[in-house]
């Protein structure tokens, strides 16, 4: 009937247009990937770890152009602590550059297989970039052959502190808000206070 074809029609093309979509996510994780790699070969490994690692976070800037920065782990002398990992190295360029909103984040590394960033790192990603942002996580294969691992911020830091992404007087805002409600007679207590003023809205 025409009422089938139509149907039908209207699933091949919307098909048609996730499967394009895709192929434009595969061109440009390949395209950054490309260049992490380019920028791992030339950066030289760092003094305690000797373990290379690279991010690089795209972003629109405020015209809607595509850009992107670039980070790589760094290591002060023979104090491995005072190390700052190239996810922060490159969000802290970010900061000082005027933009829309972060696309996607790069990570990779001189690992052959790709790993996941550490605790410290995935912290600092949630209280930094929205938490939908893909992260793209590769190994130092060669390009076009690498194996790579699709993730989220959310999905990599899946459980934020309720402080997260506040900034210092709203953060005092929220704990008298949060004292109130344990003050108050019969109110929940420990954990299930705690539980129930998670639900507060987050900044994006």
């Amino acid at each position: 009937t025409n009422g089938e074809g139509a149907a039908a029609a209207a699933a091949a093309e919307e098909e048609a247009y996730y499967t394009q979509l895709l192929r434009a996510e595969q061109a440009e994780n390949a395209y950054l990937i490309s260049l992490a790699q380019a920028l791992r070969e030339r950066t030289e490994p760092p003094p305690q770890s000797f373990f290379r690692t690279v991010a690089v976070v795209a972003y629109e800037d405020l015209r809607g152009t595509r850009r992107h920065v670039v980070g790589v782990g760094a290591e002060a002398g023979c104090f491995i602590r005072n190390s700052v990992c190239a996810e922060r190295a490159a969000l802290a360029q970010l900061g000082a550059t005027p933009h829309a909103r972060v696309l996607r984040i790069v990570l990779l590394s001189d690992s052959p297989h790709w790993v996941l960033p550490g605790a410290l790192c995935r912290e600092y990603l949630a209280g930094t970039v929205p938490a939908d942002v893909p992260v793209v996580v590769a190994g130092a294969g060669p390009v076009g052959e690498e194996e790579y691992f699709v993730s989220t911020v959310e999905e990599l830091y899946p459980h934020p502190g309720l402080y997260m992404r506040l900034d210092r007087m709203e953060g005092v805002e929220f704990g008298r808000h949060l004292a109130g409600r344990l003050e108050r007679p019969g109110a929940l207590r420990g954990a299930a206070a705690i539980a129930a003023s998670a639900g507060r809205e987050r900044r994006a």
